[in-house]
């Protein structure tokens, strides 16, 4: 889509993805990392990102018909178009002067450090085209994931669950939340509640105020949240695994993998993963401890999926039937 038509024509999507602060990832392969000496690149790799992009980018890749909005700076912009006409994205971005960030990241066998730069600083006037975009699209699920830019509220996400609980229609799509720190606290704090969150073990802490430090102490929050009326929490746990959580059921799941090319994207492929599950299943707020199990299987199994492969990408799916023989699912209550 281009530039001049990206704001005429709603979305008709199953699934729309807000990426409201995208950005260039640059990821630098090492053999070790060595703070305060010269380290020498073993590979070096660039890719359209930001968790908006790349759940999309996911979801694109395992057959799930997929748009995405938000604010590209024209300077970098055609990295961004390429990239989702590539992929069969539906692209709605809108534009303003200036680049999309970079972000940095710096692999090696032992870990992964990120360097995150600021973003571009969010025009007010595109952030209202943003919000009546994503309030006239027809899709079954919005996605409001990743940071905010610099000059956007940190309530951005929370401001546009109120505007939208408001908006009059028969079906409204139900909203799918990964965000952090003061986006989180804002989106937590608010009347109108997203249908799912997918907060990681430090991000519900930092919620929280406490260190959560084993799995029952996690779920003990991950149950607060399902009572205020957040139908499904998925607390995403690293190489333990994840919760998912509703008000009447729990699970653990989790994947034993040969290998891991990149731990980068994980969490959104996990998301991906949760998503196409529900897509695949009743249209009711109300989860079934069976529809849990499968949603909880779906997104773990993508999030391990994508740890074999670089970049918002999923294997065969071969390989992925493959990989599902290697899913443990663990009913809790």
């Amino acid at each position: 889509m281009t530039e001049e038509t990206a704001i005429k024509a709603p979305i008709c999507a199953p699934v729309t993805c807000l990426a409201l602060n995208p950005a260039l990832d640059m990821t630098i392969g090492l053999d070790r990392l060595a703070t305060g000496a010269v380290n020498r690149a073993q590979s070096c790799t660039t890719i359209a990102g930001g968790k908006g992009v790349n759940v999309a980018a996911t979801l694109a890749a395992g057959g799930v018909k997929t748009a995405v909005t938000g604010i590209l700076g024209r300077d970098n912009a055609d990295f961004f178009n390429s990239f989702l006409a590539g992929r069969g994205i539906e692209n709605h971005f809108l534009y303003q002067a200036g680049a999309v960030r970079r972000n940095i990241k710096l692999v090696s066998a032992f870990e992964t450090t990120d360097i995150n730069l600021p973003g571009l600083s969010a025009d007010p006037v595109l952030l209202e085209q943003l919000r009546s975009i994503l309030a006239a699209a027809k899709s079954r699920f919005l996605v409001l994931a990743g940071s905010v830019p610099p000059h956007c509220p940190d309530s951005f996400y929370a401001d546009f669950l109120q505007f939208y609980a408001r908006q009059s229609g028969a079906q409204k799509a139900r909203c799918v939340a990964d965000c952090s720190g003061a986006a989180l606290k804002a989106l937590l704090s608010g009347a109108a509640r997203p249908f799912c969150i997918k907060p990681n073990r430090e991000e519900l802490a930092e919620w929280s105020g406490k260190k959560l430090t084993d799995q029952a102490e996690i779920l003990q929050e991950a149950r607060r949240l399902a009572a205020s009326g957040i139908a499904l929490v998925a607390v995403s746990m690293g190489a333990e695994g994840a919760l998912f959580v509703t008000e009447a059921a729990a699970c653990c799941a989790r994947i034993t993998l040969d290998k891991v090319a990149s731990t980068v994207g994980a969490g959104d492929a996990m998301v991906a993963g949760l998503i196409k599950a529900l897509l695949e299943q009743t249209e009711s707020d109300i989860i079934t401890a069976a529809e849990l199990e499968n949603i909880a299987g779906s997104a773990t199994l993508w999030a391990g999926a994508k740890l074999e492969c670089a970049g918002p990408a999923l294997p065969k799916p071969a390989r992925l039937h493959a990989l599902a023989q290697n899913l443990c699912c663990r009913r809790l209550y």
